[in-house]
């Protein structure tokens, strides 16, 4: 595909910045009162959007899901490893400050798109919120109420089966690799196309 396939990916590129460009300017003119402008901006976004899409697949760049998947965990992984420590630190170098700012917002948020660290802070909350039905369950026994107590000891036993399911997964990930959830996938659709209950 040659010069057609860079053409393509330029096109995608242009028309996928277009379309985040417009809706930034619709949301800047609903704040100054220009509603029919932001109507027209907006416009202009969903017309892009397909655009885009139409080159995303003209370049055979939407998958299966499992594949997709796996596209995206890389993705993820490499903005966060590798695209934004670098562009911190020629922002850094170049002291711009606007730019640090933005990518480093960026870049925490990203981290949170990091799998095994969304299930480490899933686990937590699910630890705190056993610690408060068991505060829970001990008030209500302390005031001879049977009925909520049996309902906060049964949250607590749903809780800690979580947290356990959680546990495993980032073992998982610790054993198998960052791949693990999208080979997980994989499985899981190999098995749905051969008959298996979803």
């Amino acid at each position: 595909m040659g010069k057609t396939l860079d053409n393509l990916k330029a096109a995608f590129a242009g028309e996928s910045q277009a379309n985040r460009r417009y809706l930034a300017f619709a949301k800047k003119a609903d704040e100054e009162g220009h509603a029919q402008v932001a109507k027209l901006f907006r416009a202009a976004a969903a017309a892009e959007t397909v655009h885009a899409h139409n080159h995303l697949r003209a370049m055979d760049g939407v998958h299966g899901t499992a594949k997709n998947l796996e596209e995206a965990i890389s993705g993820e992984s490499h903005e966060v490893l590798n695209m934004y420590p670098a562009m911190i630190s020629a922002a850094e170098a170049e002291g711009d400050k606007k730019a640090l700012a933005s990518f480093k917002w960026a870049w925490e948020v990203e981290k949170i798109h990091d799998v095994r660290e969304m299930l480490v802070k899933a686990r937590q909350m699910e630890q705190d919120s056993v610690k408060d039905y068991n505060i829970w369950a001990n008030e209500s026994s302390a005031n001879n109420d049977a009925a909520t107590k049996i309902v906060f000891e049964g949250l607590v036993a749903d809780e800690e089966r979580h947290y356990d399911q959680y546990d495993m997964e980032v073992d998982s990930i610790d054993k198998f690799g960052d791949n693990y959830l999208a080979l997980q996938s994989i499985e899981r659709s190999k098995g749905i196309a051969a008959g298996a209950p979803e």
